[in-house]
Formats: structure tokens, sequence, C-alpha cells
């Protein structure tokens, strides 16, 4: 189990242990069935019941109990989107920035700007209030290491976009979009977004930037708009959701001639070449694939060739 830096009741210490328990049993199927059953344990606790979690020596992650998106981490060995932890990995000792484009709770900025990874600038985006309250908060735990925005990217900055989570959604609001149609969703909140070149431009620091862009729908926009990331030396890293069989935003990036890189779960690294070889990856109808567009002979480009060169 993940240290627990906060104090907790009874029931609450109960609901760790079998959120741990349930990570360990799950384990050995790739954590199958994992999210389920911590969505159950998690009722244990009382409904705001919030848990400080230590990641790393100098980094700390606050989550509700009951949001079965987060409490995994509960357990040592679940990795959270594990082709991440793998670039990331492959990132300890260079100089990069980071804007997190669909940030929700703030888990990549927390990692990002610790000691760890460098310490980078990082940028996180996040335009849902009742989620950006909780992004603000792991910012202030982490000594507001990382700058917050409330606000989403899109190709242009535009006004008052009615943005929806699913009526079923966790409190955490994985999956709102600005995207989805209004009526098949729940109440709308009404945000701002800034344009993706508005956002780069105000970057402080003249490292290669790795742009995160889970924005639950305008990826594709949003990439094909930008001129800023065809002329800087930059790594577009991407969702590309199961539930889109054209595989649209990977296309988008094909269309640029980008190479494109993929981490499988163990860290197995292949280059992408087509949409039908990055379609085939997408074997998990309610999972996100987290891809990785590398700018032509950059440094990105580059690292990731070394890589593919010593596998």
């Amino acid at each position: 189990m993940r240290r627990v830096e906060s104090k907790v009741g009874l029931k609450s210490r109960l609901a760790l242990w079998l959120i741990d328990l349930s990570g360990h049993l799950t384990a050995p199927l790739n954590h199958r069935g994992f999210y389920n059953l911590t969505k159950r344990i998690g009722l244990l606790s009382s409904k705001d019941e919030r848990v400080l979690m230590r990641l790393n020596e100098d980094s700390v992650y606050e989550l509700l109990l009951r949001d079965p998106y987060w409490n995994r981490l509960v357990h040592q060995s679940f990795k959270y989107e594990p082709e991440i932890y793998h670039f990331f990995d492959l990132l300890k000792g260079q100089k990069f920035a980071f804007v997190d484009g669909g940030a929700n709770w703030g888990f990549w900025s927390v990692l990002a700007s610790s000691a760890t990874f460098g310490a980078v600038e990082t940028v996180a985006y996040e335009p849902m209030p009742a989620t950006f309250a909780f992004l603000q908060r792991n910012s202030e735990l982490n000594g507001n290491r990382f700058r917050v925005v409330q606000r989403a990217i899109a190709g242009q900055a535009i006004k008052d976009i009615p943005m929806t989570a699913s009526a079923d959604a966790e409190v955490s609001a994985v999956g709102a979009s600005i995207a989805a149609p209004v009526a098949d969703r729940g109440s709308a909140v009404l945000v701002d977004a800034d344009g993706i070149d508005q956002v780069l431009e105000g970057l402080q620091s003249a490292d290669p930037v790795v742009i995160k862009l889970d924005l639950e729908g305008v990826e594709r926009a949003v990439i094909e708009a930008s001129e800023w990331i065809d002329q800087n030396d930059c790594l577009l890293l991407f969702e590309d959701h199961a539930k889109d069989p054209e595989c649209e935003v990977t296309q988008a990036v094909l269309d640029k001639d980008w190479p494109i890189y993929f981490f499988h779960d163990d860290g197995r690294l292949d280059r992408i070449e087509s949409v039908a070889q990055a379609a085939a990856l997408k074997t998990v109808a309610n999972r996100g694939y987290n891809f990785f567009g590398a700018h032509p002979g950059g440094f990105f480009d580059k690292l990731f060739a070394s890589q593919m060169e010593t596998r």
C-alpha cells in the first residue's frame, strides 16, 4: 500500500486495506475488475473522505476514497497510465517543459514538477470548476510548484463553451467533454478555452515541450489548428480512445508526417506507421490509449529512435 499521509477513521482504514487487497488479487489479471471492486469498497467511507497519498519523496496527491478512478492509487503496484510512466522514466535527467491539457486532479502535473523528473516547468489546464478545485488543492499541497489554469484548451480562444460530464460520471468527472452533444449528457457548465498557440507561447522555458492532450473530443481540432507545434521542438502526448475505430487523432498526427511511438504496458516500444496499426492496439473498448507524436528530427524523435535501436 502507498503511504497514507492523512488521518483516517476505522471504516476508511478498512476500505484502504480492502482496496490494497483487491489490487493484489487483480494484479495477475492486469488489474481487470479492480475499478469495479474499488468503487464498491469506497462506499465504506464517508462521501467526502479525502486521503493524502505519498507518490514519491517530494510529492503527495489528495483523492476522494469513494472515487474509483483515483482510489486505485492506494495499491502500490497499480500503474495509472503505465505508458506515460515509461515515457517519464525515459525523460529522467532530460530538460523539458510540460503542458498538462485536461489535467483533472493533477496527477501527472504533480509528478512532472517533482524533483524525480527534474522539477520542470509545468502548466495544468482544467476547466470544470469542481475538478479544478482538486487540481488547485494538489498544487497547493505540493508547494504551488506547478501553475494551474481554469480553462479548456481548444484550437482558438473561445468563451462560454458548454461542457458536460456523462450522467453516471464519478466525482473526478473523467471524460467531461466540450465536444459531446449536450442533450446526451448531464447538466452543462459554461467554460472558457485558451487557444493552443496562446498556451504554448506563454511558456517561460525554452526547453523542448511535452504537450499532453487529453481533451475528450477536440484533440484533432487542436492539433490541426496549431502553428506553434509545427515550428517548435515538441512532443504530442495524445489520447486515442478505443471508441474511435477510425483513430482520427492518430490520423491527424500522421497527416503531419510526424513519427508516432507507442509504449505497451510492459514497456515495449513500437513505431506506429498507419491507422490500422494503431487501431489493432486498442483492444479494450472503454479505454483511452496514449500515443506519442514527435516533432520530426527533434529531441523527442531522436530519444525514441535511440530506444528503438537498443530494444
